[in-house]
């Protein structure tokens, strides 16, 4: 089923998890940037928010290649993440946080997407004992073998935000992260907290750059490095900050033009 709203014109963006603790931070970026003309959010069921600009495809994210022709946009937003606790288990767990963005980074390369925006982890490392970090090191890995024209991948550490569910260790956490976020600096800067909405404009403000030519030679870069992998860039640490800050300054000066 698709509910559709008016055309507009600009950059065209197409957003998965948009109901999300970042994908609904990233929704409302998208739709307020008049950089950004049209999207499409693919969801389970439709969100209580209506823009001219917005489009929901109502979807069965086991089924996605049915929605195939969606993914030919300007960028792809993948947003979708679980915990284990909620999937119910660990297979559960990796279909959502490994195959359904696998599965949408491969059709936004058959489809042409400009670029494909995906969140991984600080601690992502597919030679993890851990679980959790070993299944977003695949989803990396993998993903940047795809025939991606440019691929961006997101490493946040502990997110901060106002989440549907409870989820009683993040808020322990977040507690903790906030009193010694100043002692997060340099190589320790990979593990300070972020909230959910820096994180979204971290992402757009990556979108809006200039296309950086996918590399076709290095391997997966290491967590927190900073470098690019085969068709990646990666963005962690500091750096998320700092795209954030730029987004606040590119909205700053629009709103004074």
């Amino acid at each position: 089923m698709t509910v559709s709203s008016p055309a507009s014109s600009g950059n065209s963006a197409l957003l998965l998890g948009a109901s999300g603790l970042v994908g609904s931070s990233l929704l409302r970026l998208l739709l307020e940037d008049p950089a950004c003309g049209r999207v499409t959010a693919l969801v389970r069921r439709p969100l209580p928010i209506v823009h001219d600009k917005l489009r929901y495809v109502v979807a069965d994210f086991d089924r996605l290649d049915e929605h195939s022709s969606e993914f030919a946009v300007d960028w792809v937003f993948c947003c979708l993440g679980t915990t284990i606790r909620k999937a119910g288990s660990q297979e559960a767990f990796a279909r959502v946080d490994l195959d359904y963005p696998l599965a949408a980074a491969r059709l936004s390369g058959d489809a042409g997407a400009r670029s494909y925006h995906v969140i991984s982890a600080a601690q992502a490392d597919s030679r993890s004992r851990i679980f959790y970090s070993r299944i977003k090191g695949r989803m990396e890995e993998e993903t940047a073998k795809l025939p991606l024209r440019e691929l961006h991948i997101y490493r946040p550490s502990l997110l901060l935000g106002d989440r549907q569910e409870f989820r009683l260790g993040e808020r322990v956490g977040s507690y903790v992260m906030r009193g010694l976020s100043l002692l997060f600096r340099g190589p320790l800067a990979l593990y300070r907290a972020i909230q959910a909405e820096d994180l979204a404009k971290a992402m757009l403000a990556s979108a809006l750059d200039k296309p950086t030519p996918a590399l076709v030679s290095s391997p997966v870069s290491a967590p927190g490095s900073g470098s690019t992998s085969r068709g990646a860039n990666t963005h962690s640490g500091t750096e998320l900050f700092q795209l954030a800050e730029l987004y606040n300054s590119r909205m700053k000066e629009l709103s004074r033009a």
